[in-house]
């Protein structure tokens, strides 16, 4: 924005068509362009003086007014704002009063969807016509034009009739003033409700479009503007307010539109109108019929006699058509397949024709999402297991479905590979669960593929350890490990023989001593030897023992006695002073075992018995001779104890990793066409990496020739010229694991 003084002491500003100003910025650039006209003159019924030509009696169809007449907020209460349209901006027949807002009910925010103000009876000396609009409270802001479009330039330059004929105010705050604000009203104004805004002269024509500022003044009952509040000038023109502005019906439905009156005669005439009846219609009570898909503008209009103008209101009605099913109306070209085939959900739907049924007979052949995933008309594939016999597909579309049918056709197979489900590690008592389990047969014919028709062998889980899972599929057989763990453990119990209450320096407690019983969570018990010692009976006294199991542990005091001097020399105790492992850390892939030594210093000591133990049973168990066995993803810490009292122990981290077994791709060979369709042109290849936890399932992918045929990091394939290649993808850790896809260019 530029200001400046011009040498007639007006002030020129540079201002765009549609840039918004903050009150404050409008109200200091207003009252500078007031300082030389407030105090010299103020304006009687009038708005500016005007020398420009006079208004021309033709027509243009570039209008802004699209929003129609504005009747007044529907919700809110409203506010009343006059505007006195210069006689130099009715530049066309047509031209007249519109307004427009970005903020509060009913915004029409910009200049194309101008709302149209409603005339007055004023009449000015300078031809200046008077006009108002009822908003709603929460409007801030607004902006007066002629409702003239800005216009387009042809392609030979020539210039629409209403080119640079377009005339606006500047942006208005609708505030009010605070003190000092404005020169015009030192004091401000707390509203301009029911005053009247009056463009000055002054000019900007840097764009196509006319933009001048102005002044807010006090509108009297006799139609006069001045600066001294006194009389209000009072409307008493019928007006209606429909309680929609939008609103959506469904073909063949109906809504209602209410209508409210205000200073309305007994003799109006109300009538209601469609724009479009082919849409929607309308009866005289405003209840709206949905025909066919489209938008139509449903109007009321009404006027009382005597009246000049006709009032007019709209609604614009979205009329839309209701899914009613869907329908397959053709099946696909292949519908019997023999195992190992590759299948998906393009392959099994080829050929197939699904119609959306809708209301108004409007039938929508659909497309498969598969092929086109942004399109809306894409219907969802349901696809099954693809299991031996008849195989019932679903086809969904908006919620509705269809079915149809396809047959697999069993295959010889020669052996199978199981892919052992997600969980592998159970709770004495609990059930097998095989979700995410996969078998995979290897089918004489050379070809893979999932199978279902296989069973499951008896199993165990009444006890802990380790457990083989037998899978039996049409007389091969596969199998997998799984491990069992002790139900939740709430504590220990520890009971010592009445027998044995004391013992003597040196003394060992013996296993006949004592009986360690597990109390699980539901109450249940059990007794174990699996739990080792914790004492010090090297000098008489009150000793603390304490037994442990896992993490729990319980402690129990013994009396320790001097020995009678014995007649013959005993020999010396010698304690564990050191336990050392032959591996520190050890790396293991599913399934896998190893063995680590353990070794006690003094080499001579006397009691040199270990226990080995697992800090994570789901990761890694251990025996009592130092063999690791991997049983899930994770780490864990394995320690060997020494049992004689000492407290000497080894540890060794175990990490588990699943390296990836085997890469399948959905296909094994595609034909592509250089000069084809989109569709012809590229094909999407998707990798399965087995097993399911397999530590990393990246995959890395390459063209043997990327003349003929490239392909990116998501497996999608585009042809480029005649020839054949193949597209290998690589599991990415380590394990060069690999599947090929021949492709062929046409």
């Amino acid at each position: 924005m530029l200001v400046y003084f011009m040498y007639n002491s007006k002030i020129k500003i540079y201002l765009g068509g549609k840039m918004k100003m903050s009150k404050k910025l409008i109200s200091i650039l207003l009252s500078v362009v007031m300082v030389v006209s407030v105090f010299t003159t103020l304006p009687i019924a009038s708005a500016v003086e005007t020398n420009s030509n006079s208004t021309e009696n033709t027509e243009t169809k570039y209008v802004t007014n699209l929003g129609g007449t504005y009747t007044g907020p529907i919700k809110n209460k409203s506010k009343r704002f006059y505007f006195a349209m210069p006689k130099e901006w009715r530049t066309f027949s047509n031209a007249t009063a519109c307004a427009y807002w970005w903020d509060g009910e009913d915004s029409c925010v910009d200049w194309q969807n101008s709302y149209e103000m409603r005339p007055t009876t004023i009449d000015t000396d300078d031809g200046s016509k008077v006009y108002y609009i009822d908003v709603a409270e929460d409007v801030n802001v607004i902006l007066f034009n002629n409702g003239i479009d800005l216009g387009q330039k042809s392609e030979d330059e020539e210039l629409p009739p209403n080119y640079g004929k377009v005339c606006q105010t500047v942006t208005i705050g609708l505030e009010g003033y605070g003190p000092n604000e404005s020169m015009t009203y030192p004091d401000g104004l707390d509203s301009m409700n029911n005053m009247i805004y009056v463009p000055n002269d002054i000019e900007d024509e840097s764009l196509s479009s006319k933009v001048y500022g102005g002044e807010w003044y006090y509108l009297h009952s006799d139609g006069k503007w001045d600066t001294v509040k006194g009389s209000v000038y009072e409307t008493k023109d019928v007006n209606v307010k429909l309680d929609k502005r939008k609103d959506t019906v469904n073909i063949g439905g109906t809504i209602q539109l209410n209508a409210t009156f205000e200073n309305l005669s007994p003799d109006a005439k109300i009538t209601w109108s469609s724009s479009d009846t082919n849409i929607a219609t309308v009866d005289n009570n405003g209840t709206v019929y949905g025909v066919d898909e489209g938008t139509a503008k449903i109007k009321i209009s009404v006027q009382n006699p005597g009246e000049t103008t006709l009032l007019c209101t709209y609604c614009t009605v979205e009329v839309k058509s209701v899914l009613l099913g869907i329908k397959i109306t053709k099946l696909p070209s292949k519908t019997t397949y023999y195992e190992g085939e590759e299948l998906d959900s393009d392959i099994i739907t080829k050929g197939i024709e699904v119609v959306a049924i809708y209301s108004g007979n409007r039938k929508v052949v659909l497309n498969s999402a598969f092929y086109d995933e942004d399109n809306h008309d894409g219907y969802i594939v349901a696809e099954p297991r693809y299991e031996v016999g008849k195989n019932t597909v679903t086809i969904k579309y908006g919620g509705f479905t269809d079915t149809f049918e396809i047959t697999i056709l069993s295959k010889q197979i020669k052996g199978i590979t199981v892919y052992p489900p997600e969980k592998l590690t159970y709770v004495v008592g609990e059930d097998l669960d095989i979700d995410g389990m996969d078998v995979i047969a290897d089918y004489a014919d050379g070809t893979f593929g999932n199978v279902y028709d296989y069973s499951i062998g008896d199993y165990d889980f009444s006890t802990v350890g380790e457990k083989i899972i037998e899978v039996t599929c049409r007389g091969q057989k596969g199998h997998f490990m799984v491990y069992v763990e002790p139900k939740d453990i709430d504590e220990i119990l520890v009971s010592l023989s009445p027998d044995r209450t004391d013992y003597y320096v040196d003394d060992e407690i013996d296993s006949s001593d004592i009986e360690v019983y597990i109390q699980y969570a539901d109450g249940s018990l059990e007794e174990t030897k699996d739990y080792y010692l914790n004492y010090d009976f090297s000098t008489a006294g009150k000793k603390i023992v304490t037994v442990s199991y896992h993490n729990y542990r319980k402690s129990f005091v013994v009396n320790v006695k001097s020995k009678t001097e014995p007649t013959t020399t005993k020999p010396t105790v010698k304690k564990v002073t050191k336990v050392e492992v032959s591996k520190n850390s050890v790396t293991l892939l599913n399934g896998r075992s190893t063995t680590v030594k353990a070794t006690v210093t003094p080499t001579n000591a006397t009691n040199k018995k270990l226990k080995w133990t697992s800090s994570n049973a789901k990761v890694a168990t251990v025996n009592q001779s130092g063999k690791i066995t991997a049983k899930g993803r994770g780490t864990a810490t394995v320690k060997v104890m020494a049992l004689d009292g000492s407290n000497k122990y080894a540890t060794v981290k175990v990490t588990l990793k699943q390296p990836v077994t085997s890469v399948k791709l959905n296909r094994k060979s595609a034909n592509l066409k250089v000069k084809g369709s989109s569709k012809q042109k590229t094909v999407t290849l998707k990798a399965t990496v087995y097993p399911k936890n397999a530590n990393n399932k990246a995959v890395s992918w390459k063209s043997s020739n990327s003349k003929i045929a490239t392909v990116n990091s998501k497996g999608k394939v585009t042809a480029k010229k005649k020839g054949t290649c193949y597209i290998t993808v690589t599991a990415k850790d380590g394990s060069k694991k690999s599947a090929k896809c021949k492709i062929v260019v046409k």
